[in-house]
């Protein structure tokens, strides 16, 4: 291990060196707020984005004359894509100004971790058992569950054996988020008294994973399914406050505050901080030091504690090694090698939930140690050894479950995806959708006119291939083409025209693109549909997906490793219909070929 740490904080250094050490925006807006300024900000450049955790981070600015000032950023608010600084009393941003605010490097405190000695010795000892003794035993992780309406594959996945590593592999739709809800419910009332951390790349997975396990404690409590005492032991919290409160409507108890202070904090976010309001500031740090507090003590008590890893990676020092009892890591497919071999140890028993073939870890360096150790997740080790001599783990049939009957695409769009991604593991649609009435009414597709030539035809397949033209930068702008941006438009008037706005989503992998589409719907009073660019989709589902690739030809989208997965992701978000934009150049990518001949077959059985 001491060769493999020392390739692990090299490739952290290397990756580092790639992230800016500020972001750059542009302020659009200025006004008085307590005890300072609100400033909206608009990025500058599209990979340099405000977040939470510049709360507490250094802002800069000039003035007319190159002056140079600084401020604190007091609170970030996200749902405006704005900030709020303290008085500066020699200068204050202008609309126009660009400011600078100092970036969260999110690898700082993984380096941390891999400079120091003990640490690094607990991460030798966890993968040296993974590797040599892995399996704890042959008592199933749940014990016959008792939730009602599980699918056989789901019932399989409950009864994976207790191993030091273990998998669950969940391909698009098969409901692994809803799964690991009933796993970790089933297994906290069939152990009281033994916890479980709970740990996912970003706030929001968090979130979603967090209440899939208390709906499915509400499901086996109102069904008494077990002893009404064992509820009563299963302690649940959400650690931080950076979690989003409409999504916790109805479920505040899991968020590390009181009731009063919920209700306080849902008061601050209806009233902005205006300059009359100077309590906003003060009375949201009351709030947040609360959390701070209700968090620690959850963090040494509570029977489930659900966090980022970047919160994990934080506390690292304060949870002793094997802590808790299982630890689940949820999008682990997201979730690099270097940061899984640091949250391990504190687990007896941990499982990685996600999907290998989704997305992967991001990152920005081509250095070999980066691809080795921040580019992978753990579920490479079940196909093979990384450098430096780490097998990864033993029989991994035995410590692995894998999902594949999924209830999200319609039946056509299922076997594309089987087709193109899993074959070798037989994805299908479930047999309780294909025998659900609304499951199958709620899969037709929407009468659009997608055809100029021909106004009159309505009735179209779950796949269509649009000729647009080929990619050209006519634009000015990298990654942009503008005709399939004006099908983009076409389709979105037809969707608006027949009340389905809600329906349909425009997916592409660019960034300019996206934003050249918003501009477009935008002039031509379409703005109520959305648009986005691939990653921030993982997870979400729509029932009408309209992708347009730009330019399949491209390096990126050819020679990139993850340009598969990426239109994995694409595809499986779409429930009813996917919408292609390929010209004849992006049908010579062998995915989109394979799209447009499969699009083309049921066009001509559906006539």
């Amino acid at each position: 291990m001491t060769f493999i740490a020392t390739q692990i904080r090299d490739a952290i250094r290397r990756e580092m060196g790639e992230i800016p050490r500020y972001c750059s925006f542009e302020v659009r807006q200025v006004l008085p707020a307590a005890e300072g300024w609100s400033l909206r900000l608009r990025s500058i450049y599209p990979q340099q984005l405000l977040n939470e955790t510049m709360e507490g981070n250094t802002l800069t600015w000039c003035d007319a004359n190159g002056e140079k000032y600084f401020s604190e950023v007091a609170d970030v608010l996200l749902e405006s894509y704005a900030v709020l600084i303290r008085s500066c009393d020699e200068s204050t941003p202008v609309v126009g100004d660009q400011v600078r605010i100092e970036n969260t490097n999110f690898l700082e405190v993984l380096a941390e971790y891999w400079d120091n000695p003990d640490c690094i010795k607990a991460s030798e000892q966890w993968t040296n058992e993974v590797t040599h003794n892995n399996v704890v035993d042959d008592t199933p992780l749940v014990k016959q569950p008792r939730f009602p309406g599980l699918r056989p594959g789901q019932m399989k996945a409950l009864a994976i054996p207790r191993a030091k590593c273990g998998y669950l592999w969940g391909p698009p739709g098969t409901g692994k988020t809803f799964t690991l809800g009933v796993m970790i419910a089933e297994f906290m009332l069939q152990h009281p008294g033994k916890r479980v951390l709970l740990v996912s790349t970003s706030n929001a997975a968090v979130d979603q994973a967090l209440i899939a396990v208390d709906k499915s404690l509400d499901t086996l409590r109102k069904n008494s399914l077990y002893p009404p005492h064992t509820f009563e032991t299963a302690r649940v919290c959400r650690y931080g406050m950076s979690a989003s409160l409409s999504v916790f409507d109805g479920r505040e108890h899991l968020l590390p505050l009181s009731m009063e202070s919920v209700e306080v904090l849902q008061a601050l976010k209806a009233r902005p901080p205006t300059e009359d309001n100077i309590d906003w500031v003060h009375t949201k740090q009351r709030i947040r030091d609360e959390a701070k507090t209700l968090s620690k003590k959850a963090l040494s008590g509570a029977s489930l504690v659900a966090m980022t890893t970047y919160a994990a990676l934080k506390q690292r020092d304060a949870i002793p090694q094997s802590e808790f009892d299982l630890v689940v890591f949820d999008e682990a497919s997201q979730i690099s090698i270097a940061q899984a071999w640091a949250i391990a140890p504190v687990g007896s028993t941990c499982l990685f939930a996600g999907d290998p073939r989704q997305l992967g870890p991001i990152t920005q360096s081509r250095d070999t140690n980066v691809n080795e150790y921040l580019a992978r997740s753990m579920f490479h080790l079940m196909e093979g050894t990384l450098r430096g001599g780490y097998t990864g783990v033993g029989s991994v049939e035995q410590v692995m479950s894998i999902l594949n009957e999924q209830s999200r695409m319609s039946n056509d769009i299922s076997d594309l995806v089987s087709d193109l991604f899993y074959q070798d593991v037989g994805l299908r649609v479930a047999d309780q959708s294909t025998a659900d009435p609304q499951w199958l009414a709620d899969r037709k597709t929407l009468p659009l006119r997608l055809d100029e030539q021909n106004p009159e035809q309505t009735s179209w397949p779950a796949l269509v291939s649009l000729e647009v033209d080929q990619f050209s930068n006519t634009s000015g702008l990298s990654n942009v083409r503008e005709d399939s941006a004006r099908h983009c438009v076409r389709i979105a008037k037809e969707a608006l025209r027949g009340g389905y706005a809600d329906k349909l989503m425009i997916l592409t992998p660019f960034r300019n693109q996206r934003d050249f589409i918003r501009r477009l719907l935008r002039q031509h009073r379409c703005g109520a549909i959305r648009v986005s660019t691939v990653h921030p989709s993982q997870g979400s589902e729509y029932h009408t997906l309209v992708f347009d690739p730009v330019n399949a030809t491209g390096h990126f989208m050819r020679a990139s490793k993850g340009s598969r997965r990426l239109l994995n992701v694409a595809l499986s978000r779409a429930q009813a219909q996917v919408i292609m934009l390929l010209s004849e150049q992006d049908r010579c990518n062998p995915l989109y070929h394979h799209f447009h001949q499969r699009a083309q077959r049921l066009m001509e059985l559906s006539q």
